[in-house]
């Protein structure tokens, strides 16, 4: 299984933590396509993210980009997890998002 942990970062910080308890009904994938067009059509200029995953450790995706164009909308939304593996280790998960964000 895996966390998608999309950090967004505006006027105070946010954490979206998504945890699917099974790849049934392709949760992962629903849950990277929604994540994939919040980011493309609903975070303004300037909006600062970071995309971490966790499964049985945590691992920075992408680090704190400045959302500037639609070339790095895209490059964010590209590198979203698609399938989940492993385990679920939430306290890793949450202390990277915790270091990607200060």
């Amino acid at each position: 299984m895996a966390t998608l942990v999309p950090i967004w970062l505006e006027y105070l910080r946010y954490t979206l933590t998504f945890s699917p308890l099974n790849q049934s009904n392709d949760r992962i994938g629903k849950m990277s396509t929604a994540t994939a067009s919040y980011i493309r059509n609903h975070l303004p200029d300037g909006t600062l993210v970071a995309i971490t995953v966790f499964q049985s450790s945590a691992y920075e995706e992408a680090g704190l980009t400045n959302i500037t164009d639609n070339t790095v909308r895209e490059d964010l939304a590209s590198v979203l997890p698609t399938h989940a593996s492993g385990g679920t280790n939430i306290g890793a998960g949450m202390e990277l998002c915790r270091e990607v964000s200060t």
